[in-house]
């Protein structure tokens, strides 16, 4: 279990980024707060350097996370530059590793089909980090800037606020794959007098299940936003009825629309391949609609069902509901997948008591002696070249573009490089 300071980036007078729909703070503070409690489903400590919208300095974000003394610092923003940039950025701390920083990109760029630009470093003069919330935290510190606002095709991305919380499930996913862990929203439920509930593995989420049982044929569908959760009162739509089950039995939230059900929990098998045999009663089974809504979202998802065991589905379409089908012949063409919520705990033999262990004092992180520089877009020009500013800036100022494998192709004589840019230039002011 690791602890978390979570940091929505800008806020109060701060708006950040902007564009005509809307602000960056806003946007950070969505994703961040859906961030967290993705982490805090699956038994990290997660802390936020703000939940609403206000000003904080940069240097009031690291005493709240310093205080803290938490392992992970995430600040969350969203980027912008000239309106034509694209892809997703993590900028990491001189104490954090490389392989923390790349794993956040590739995660969170394969799960929302955003472009790749970098993990890197940026360095003051004194070999210090750039940025202040990097150079002010005393752990594992990242930037994220996923996207650019004021690229039309970047935005498109995260332009509701569901896929703003797309963005945060994929993050959370690369966190806790950052520490071995598999993100899975399902939580231990307790008996009134506060002690876990000890049920079989195999049991599955039975108490979800008896209350979509207990609901056949009495609820009618509604999408109606003041009936459709009344799931114990007479009213349903297919993902409201999974919403109100989970949350009554359990306490879990897994969305409340088929979309954000499908990218929760636990996927159990192999996509489009229905195997009943590692079912459990309480997993629910997504299908794909054919509308133009249901095509824009991932995976296609238009529908949900509970299995309730035995072959058997139960849930909510129009009309009277929910019903029972078979899992064998029902909507076999349109089957996606499985997702699981909820794992009930097993019953473990009680352990003899560990021997105390000398207590060993934490020691401070490793500074380099020496902060490797590496340019942000080519790769073979070497660690601190005196070159890497040039280039950086030359790319920045739409100049130089390197081949096609992002590399510079260049000479390593001073002379004949400052020639070719000073050619380069005079060329391109004609």
């Amino acid at each position: 279990m690791a602890k978390w300071m979570i940091d929505p980036g800008h806020g109060g007078t701060d708006s950040g980024a902007v564009n005509s729909k809307t602000t960056e703070k806003r946007m950070n503070l969505i994703v961040a707060l859906e961030l967290a409690a993705h982490l805090k489903n699956n038994g990290e400590v997660v802390y936020l350097t703000r939940t609403d919208d206000r000003t904080l300095s940069l240097a009031e974000r690291c005493q709240i996370a310093n205080a803290k003394e938490v392992d992970y610092f995430i600040s969350i923003h969203h980027n912008s530059a000239n309106g034509t940039a694209r892809g997703m950025e993590v900028i990491y701390g001189r104490h954090t590793p490389q392989a923390f920083a790349q794993k956040i990109l590739d995660i969170t760029c394969k799960g929302m089909n955003q472009i790749k630009r970098s993990a890197y470093q940026k360095f003051l003069s004194n070999g210090n980090d750039y940025y202040a919330v990097l150079r002010g935290t005393n752990m594992h510190a990242v930037i994220t800037e996923f996207c650019f606002l004021d690229t039309p095709a970047d935005y498109a991305l995260v332009d509701t606020d569901l896929k703003l919380k797309h963005e945060a499930w994929y993050i959370a996913t690369a966190l806790l794959a950052n520490v071995g862990k598999q993100i899975n929203a399902g939580k231990n439920t307790t008996t009134n007098n506060g002690n876990t509930k000890l049920t079989t593995p195999n049991e599955g989420a039975v108490a979800a299940v008896n209350l979509v049982k207990s609901r056949e044929g009495k609820n009618v569908y509604s999408q109606n936003q003041n009936l459709r959760f009344k799931g114990g009162e007479g009213y349903s739509d297919c993902s409201a009825l999974m919403y109100w089950a989970y949350k009554t039995a359990y306490g879990i939230d897994i969305g409340t629309y088929t979309e954000p059900q499908s990218l929760r929990g636990k996927q159990v098998g192999q996509l489009n391949t229905l195997d009943t045999s590692i079912m459990r009663p309480g997993d629910l089974v997504f299908y794909r609609g054919h509308s133009a809504v249901d095509k824009s979202r991932p995976y296609s998802i238009g529908h949900v069902e509970m299995y309730i065991g035995g072959n058997t589905l139960m849930g909510h379409g129009w009309g009277v509901g929910p019903t029972k089908k078979d899992i064998n012949t029902y909507r076999r063409e349109d089957f996606c997948m499985v997702r699981r919520y909820y794992e009930p705990p097993i019953n473990k033999p009680k352990e003899e008591p560990k021997k105390e262990e000398p207590k060993v004092q934490p020691q401070a992180p490793t500074v380099p002696d020496k902060p490797q520089k590496k340019s942000k877009y080519f790769s073979d020009i070497p660690a601190n070249h005196w070159s890497i500013d040039i280039f950086d800036q030359a790319y920045d100022l739409g100049l130089v573009k390197g081949i096609g494998d992002g590399k510079v192709g260049f000479t390593n004589d001073k002379a004949q490089t400052l020639s070719m840019i000073i050619n380069l230039y005079n060329l391109l002011k004609k």
